[in-house]
């Protein structure tokens, strides 16, 4: 069996972390992306966009949000980032889309990249759509291709792996899967 071959795109791994589950109801936080060729090789440094709040905003925020989002963000000290981040909400898409265009300038060269992507795209959608526009139509959703992998036997996920949450490691652990998946496939980037 051959590894899964993405041939000549450039994959735009992205991770967002927000308040919750809902594009509509729920507060961007942070973006990240990472970009790479088909072997998986880094054609550019990593960029990680956190959203600007106010200090009451970022309060706010944090109030209004399921424990569980308050303490995961907690851990990762993104509610403290947030005064300090690096754009405004409506600077996201311009800044992502120059980001990917820096090495995929071509409409549809680079296809989203990530774990359970569809929910960042959902999230894109909102805040960034010149930028789901540039992109592939077409998603590399790390986490289905490792599910149906495990479904047939031929990977084993880690037991002991837990999600940082933080969302430039995240999209590092997404692309270890997928290297971890063609390795065990036999196969060995060029």
């Amino acid at each position: 069996m051959t590894a899964i071959d993405t041939t000549g795109d450039v994959l735009a791994w992205t991770d967002i972390e927000t308040t919750g589950l809902s594009p509509a109801d729920d507060a961007l936080l942070e973006v990240a992306c990472i970009l790479t060729d088909t072997q998986l090789n880094k054609l550019a440094d990593p960029v990680r966009f956190v959203i600007r709040r106010d200090k009451a905003e970022a309060a706010r925020l944090r109030s209004g949000a399921p424990t569980f989002v308050q303490e995961m963000h907690d851990r990762t000290g993104l509610w403290n980032d947030l005064p300090n981040g690096a754009v405004e909400l409506d600077q996201v898409d311009a800044a992502l889309l120059a980001y990917i265009r820096s090495v995929a300038p071509g409409h549809r060269q680079a296809r989203l990249a990530g774990s359970s992507v569809h929910f960042d795209r959902s999230f894109l959608e909102l805040w960034a759509p010149e930028t789901l526009n540039h992109l592939h139509y077409r998603m590399l959703d790390v986490s289905s291709v490792a599910y149906a992998m495990e479904n047939i036997g031929l990977y084993k996920a880690d037991p002991n792996f837990v999600s940082k949450h933080a969302a430039l490691s995240d999209i590092l652990d997404s692309i270890n899967v997928l290297r971890r998946i063609n390795e065990k496939l036999g196969h060995q980037p060029e």
